[in-house]
């Protein structure tokens, strides 16, 4: 491997505990919303990109449609989220 494999290889795993961390996180706060929501929709806007970044397209597209949700204030907004979590589950398992 190269350098820049190698580091990719590094980037992605540590992806992949944040987006365990993040899964905990999001888990919290559909039970007990956190204090500034914009937390929330930041930290689904930062899977959507990350996601992508490192080939989790499917990943990606839930995290965008979950901020798209949180952004309008869509009624749909709890099952965008639970539809993300489920996709965090299978990538970081």
């Amino acid at each position: 491997m190269n350098s820049f494999s190698d580091a990719m290889v590094r980037l992605r795993g540590r992806f992949l505990e944040r987006a365990a961390s993040d899964l905990g996180d999001l888990r919290k706060w559909t039970r007990e919303p956190p204090d500034d929501p914009e937390r929330l929709r930041y930290l689904v806007h930062r899977v959507a990109g990350a996601a992508g970044t490192f080939g989790y397209d499917s990943l990606s597209d839930y995290a965008k449609s979950a901020e798209d949700a949180l952004i309008l204030g869509r009624g749909d907004r709890s099952a965008a989220l639970a539809r993300l979590m489920e996709e965090l589950e299978r990538v970081t398992a």
